[in-house]
């Protein structure tokens, strides 16, 4: 493999998962998103193909917790992309030969994913691999070489990048698994049939296991 890096955006710990607020509390959403970022990381680790893993992020908070991973700081907190575009910035300087983006909150996602994505983006000089979430976003995104495409995650990303990509004449493929297509937005996103949530997550929904059963019956 060639020099691969890894970018992760993280909003912090106190603004992640605000779409679950009404279920529950900030110490849980809180303890919720750092187990989901740490299982990514854990996975992105044990795939052994990146050079760098960089967290983007503006929380000085989660520093002392994270081994292994590099911080960039986001001064002020920005929207998604331009902290994406942070990160691929210093991967660029970092003359990095492709760089993978991946959400943090994706329980699911194996290291066979990440292998698998980024080998078929390695068989190209110039390339975009993508992967779709349920809801018609971006759950991964590998760009070979870094900055080849703006990122333009948000609603309806996929067609943007996809779109986006056609337009500039750089070759797109696409990578559909289960475990990458499930971020989590609600409560039963967790409870996901058939799939096994990372080690940190499942501790996480076991702490929480009589309050999810009560709301997920409603």
């Amino acid at each position: 493999m060639n020099n691969i890096h890894l970018v992760i955006p993280f909003k912090g710990l106190d603004a992640a998962k605000s779409r679950l607020s009404p279920f529950l509390s900030l110490s849980e959403r809180r303890k919720l998103s750092f187990a989901m970022l740490l299982d990514v990381i854990g996975i992105a680790k044990r795939s052994e193909i990146f050079k760098e893993i960089h967290i983007v992020t503006p929380d000085l908070s989660i520093v002392n917790s994270l081994k292994g991973v590099n911080f960039i700081f986001e001064r002020l907190p920005c929207d998604l992309n331009k902290a994406i575009q942070l990160g691929i910035d210093f991967c660029t300087r970092c003359n990095a030969d492709s760089v993978l983006v991946l959400p943090a909150d994706l329980p699911f996602i194996k290291p066979k994913d990440i292998l698998n994505i980024v080998e078929l983006g390695e068989q190209d000089q110039e390339v975009i691999v993508i992967s779709q979430s349920r809801s018609g976003g971006t759950n991964a995104l590998f760009m070979k070489p870094p900055g080849i495409l703006p990122p333009q995650f948000g609603e309806d990303s996929f067609k943007k990048h996809v779109s986006s990509s056609k337009a500039r004449g750089i070759p797109v493929k696409v990578y559909s698994s289960p475990t990458v297509e499930i971020d989590i937005d609600h409560l039963n996103d967790l409870l996901t049939e058939g799939l096994s949530l990372g080690k940190n997550t499942k501790e996480v929904i076991n702490t929480l296991k009589l309050f999810f059963s009560s709301q997920l019956s409603k």
